[in-house]
């Protein structure tokens, strides 16, 4: 009898949204710069949290949700600095 051993896992990765001091890290430089500079600043972020996750193995699918997620905890927070009513939770897209 031959013993076969199963040596996949599952990835468990903190979500993106819950890393309160990064969300507000990304939310502070929006708050200070505009236009093109700010799009440039949210595409690398962007990129680099993609190339993480993609680094740990999750699937596309579930890293497009993570980033989802960030993006509205990002515009959450900058709400939150404003003093704004905070939406409803859900989707912003």
């Amino acid at each position: 009898m031959q013993l076969e051993l199963d040596f996949t896992a599952r990835i468990l990765v903190f979500p993106l949204s819950r890393r309160i001091a990064d969300v507000r890290q990304v939310a502070r430089r929006l708050d200070v710069i505009h236009g093109d500079e700010a799009a440039v600043y949210w595409r690398g972020v962007v990129a680099d949290l993609d190339r993480r996750l993609s680094t740990h193995g999750l699937p596309r699918e579930q890293i497009d949700v993570e980033l989802w997620a960030f993006f509205d905890a990002v515009q959450m927070e900058l709400l939150r600095q404003y003093g704004g009513d905070t939406p409803q939770k859900g989707r912003t897209r």
